[in-house]
């Protein structure tokens, strides 16, 4: 066995390396999603927040064949207490309005945009920081390559994982990694948020 976990004459796919890199991310996410989900009847002050996420979306479809796009994206969420929260969000996964200005003639279709409801559990860690899990459902728009019409809109489910940390007054930072299972696609992103 190689110290890549890769055994000698395996054949290294694209579904290899992927189900390799979500399984840490899985785990993560199971242990904050659960710990939040335990520990939601301890006592905390609710809220309401706003988020607003930057970051890069990437995927194994063609539409990602000559690199990632830039991503954009907005959320409202309620902060049950200090574990658990329920967000309504929206993410930019791909920025080509004008596809033949960038030389894509090929027919094919590119996740555009998803909106979806999300559950997320916190974990803390130490004074401040956390760990997130994350888990939803929700509609991604998929686009022609070559047109940039909608072609379809597809139910799509979210899992994601990252890290937290809070600045006090009610911001806070994440960093996370989300994947949409049916138009596979992962989303890298920084966040802001402010709760009320």
């Amino acid at each position: 066995m190689l110290a890549t976990g890769i055994q000698q004459g395996e054949k290294l796919t694209m579904s290899t390396m992927m189900s390799r890199t979500w399984r840490p991310l899985l785990a993560v996410a199971s242990l904050a999603f659960g710990a939040g989900l335990s520990s939601a009847v301890q006592a905390a002050e609710p809220g309401v927040y706003l988020g607003l996420t930057i970051g890069k979306a990437d995927g194994s479809g063609p539409a990602y064949k000559e690199g990632a796009d830039p991503s954009l994206g907005l959320a409202v969420g309620w902060r049950v207490n200090e574990q658990l929260a329920v967000e309504g969000f929206t993410r930019e996964l791909s920025f080509i309005r004008f596809p033949e200005l960038f030389g894509r003639t090929d027919a094919y279709q590119i996740p555009d945009r998803h909106v979806g409801l999300a559950v997320e559990g916190t974990l803390a860690l130490s004074e401040g920081w956390g760990v997130f899990g994350r888990a939803g459902i929700g509609r991604t728009k998929m686009v022609g390559s070559t047109t940039g019409r909608r072609l379809d809109t597809v139910t799509d489910p979210t899992l994601g994982a990252g890290l937290r940390y809070g600045l006090g007054s009610g911001w806070a930072f994440k960093l996370g990694a989300e994947r949409y299972g049916k138009s596979k696609v992962n989303a890298y992103y920084l966040a802001l948020q402010y709760q009320f």
